[in-house]
């Protein structure tokens, strides 16, 4: 079943227990997605002339970036099932060559979706930032609440994806991969601190 097919109290069900179907990554990715509706619904309340370009590049962008991460998450749910009942053949095969292969192959799936992920909640704060000008006033707290979750969506994907590169066997990928965190996190830090010169200009403070 999609996620978008789940209703809020299964998908937090299915998150807040023992033997979670929906990960940790998955849950930030949703979470971030949550924070991107606020923000379109902050730049459509906005009063705009009709046909404004500029409003509609802006939504047309926040659309495309949330079908991508609704894609992301489906990914990443797919992984993680797949990362867990390769944990659970090998606790049957412990020590097969083959086994520690195949667990290395669902780690790095399991890591390259979520680090995917953090890449367009990143595009997705930098165009909240470029944008936070077109927002009134009165539901510019939206726009930045939004902007606030994305931020703790990015920050929940990157300890997951730590959490995955944290074993020996993934060495190399942790290594292929820092310069691309170290990149995400820059990025993440610019476009975080405009939005929060951009709030205390409305007056609000993260």
């Amino acid at each position: 079943m999609k996620q978008t097919e789940r209703t809020l109290d299964d998908i937090l069900g299915s998150t807040g227990k023992r033997s979670p179907d929906i990960p940790g990554s998955t849950a930030s990715i949703l979470a971030g997605l949550m924070g991107l509706s606020m923000a379109k619904m902050a730049i459509l309340v906005s009063n705009h002339p009709i046909n404004d370009p500029c409003l509609r590049a802006a939504v047309e962008k926040i659309d495309r970036l949330s079908c991508d991460l609704l894609q992301a998450a489906e990914q990443d749910r797919s992984n993680f099932l797949n990362y867990m009942e390769v944990l659970r053949d090998r606790c049957a095969v412990e020590g097969k060559q083959a086994d520690v292969s195949a667990v290395r192959k669902a780690e790095s799936g399991a890591t390259a979706q979520p680090l995917d992920a953090a890449r367009l909640i990143v595009e997705a704060l930098e165009h909240l930032n470029e944008i936070s000008s077109l927002v009134d006033h009165s539901v510019a707290s939206d726009l930045h609440a939004g902007a606030a979750i994305l931020n703790a969506s990015f920050t929940g994907i990157i300890m997951a994806v730590k959490i995955n590169l944290e074993p020996d066997r993934m060495a190399d990928m942790r290594q292929h991969t820092a310069g691309k965190r170290a990149e995400l996190a820059a990025r993440r830090d610019t476009a975080f601190a405009g939005l929060k010169r951009a709030a205390a200009l409305q007056g609000f403070q993260y």
